[in-house]
């Protein structure tokens, strides 16, 4: 069965209606790697992208990051191979060259060269662990970090452990802001954990490119009706919120109560589950439209449908328009959805064709 979604909301506060978030689309914020910025030269300062925010990497002064005779990482070891622990390991190059013009190796070997080594070390505590037995430590709470700073034998290694591989991103994005702030890392022994699981921003973004109360200029999301072709800008919107341990973005939103809607939409959903249950390619979308300047949401269905004769009696408390034997019910699921969407100030309508389905659609304030 497919399914599509297309997302769109609209602010109209109501003093009886609690607001939520209804996560009709959500940013992936995966910290997608952004392509590499010119390299600053020493001693010379770089034109600054204000996008950027502090993720320019601006150069400063090494000699209090690393005080006299302390050893400068010259290699990172990255222990894992997945997207967030390349992006980790990428974003600690980018820094390092930046602010402290130092251009790091990469390795992923486990077996190290004999030879001193300062190290980067990023990630998991499960890596780590499995890399050296001798440095695993109690367990982290999820997409948390520990930063340290340790000398073993030879080497001397900055250790970035996650819990997890947001663990590893979040605490190489860490350790760039206390280079960032010029914090001596002599003594580096910090964990952190976000106390929420889910840390979203919360935008009011339309379909159309506009962005409800007129904030900041075009929506980066979307434009004319669809998703941008270039979405360049929502990646380094997405690295940016990465970097300070936001985990999710809430594009747009709509004022109501989750619960009737979650009634409402079970109904809606659950019709259009029933009524193409006999269908050999069951089709079932829910998405949104514009109409007379309002978002218009709908759910449509390839089912068994019905003759718009009835439409009078569609909303109606225990009307059926099919047989029993063809389809159970009680008759009072669209009566309720009606019921639900008047109460956001919506309004609710159906199209439908007899063996073609049915389309249903809703307002909201």
């Amino acid at each position: 069965m497919d399914s599509q979604q297309q997302n769109k909301s609209k602010p109209g506060a109501r003093s009886n209606v609690r607001r939520a978030a209804l996560l009709l689309a959500c940013a992936s914020l995966a910290a997608t790697p952004t392509p590499a910025q010119t390299s600053p030269v020493p001693g010379t300062r770089q034109p600054v992208d204000p996008q950027a925010a502090w993720l320019t990497y601006s150069p400063v002064d090494t000699a209090h990051v690393f005080p006299a005779g302390t050893p400068v990482p010259d290699t990172i070891l990255r222990l894992g191979d997945s997207a967030l622990e390349n992006t980790a390991a990428n974003e600690l190059h980018r820094g390092f060259e930046g602010m402290l013009h130092r251009i790091l190796r990469s390795d992923t070997r486990t077996n190290l060269p004999e030879r001193a080594c300062n190290l980067i070390v990023v990630g998991t505590a499960s890596e780590i662990a499995q890399w050296r037995p001798s440095l695993k430590e109690n367990k982290l709470a999820p997409e948390g970090f520990h930063l340290r700073r340790i000398t073993s034998g030879k080497d001397t290694l900055l250790i970035v452990e996650g819990a997890d591989e947001r663990g590893s991103l979040y605490g190489s994005f860490a350790l760039l802001r206390m280079i960032a702030e010029e914090q001596p890392l002599t003594r580096l022994d910090d964990t952190e954990a976000p106390s929420a699981p889910v840390r979203w921003t919360n935008e009011w973004d339309n379909p159309n490119g506009s962005i409800e109360r007129g904030y900041g200029g075009r929506s980066i999301f979307f434009e004319s009706g669809s998703v941008r072709d270039d979405l360049t800008r929502a990646s380094q919107y997405a690295r940016l919120l990465a970097s300070v341990g936001i985990n999710g973005c809430t594009i747009n939103n709509v004022n109501a109560d989750p619960n009737l809607l979650r009634v409402a939409l079970d109904n809606l959903l659950g019709n259009a589950w029933k009524f193409t249950g006999k269908k050999e390619h069951p089709r079932i979308e829910f998405g949104s439209t514009k109409a007379a300047g309002k978002t218009v949401y709908f759910v449509r269905d390839n089912g068994a449908g019905l003759s718009m004769e009835h439409a009078p009696n569609l909303f109606g408390p225990f009307q059926r328009l099919h047989r029993d034997s063809e389809f159970e019910g009680t008759g009072i699921g669209l009566a309720i959805v009606q019921r639900v969407i008047h109460k956001h100030g919506g309004q609710i309508s159906a199209e439908a064709e007899v063996g073609r389905g049915a389309t249903f659609y809703f307002t909201l304030g």
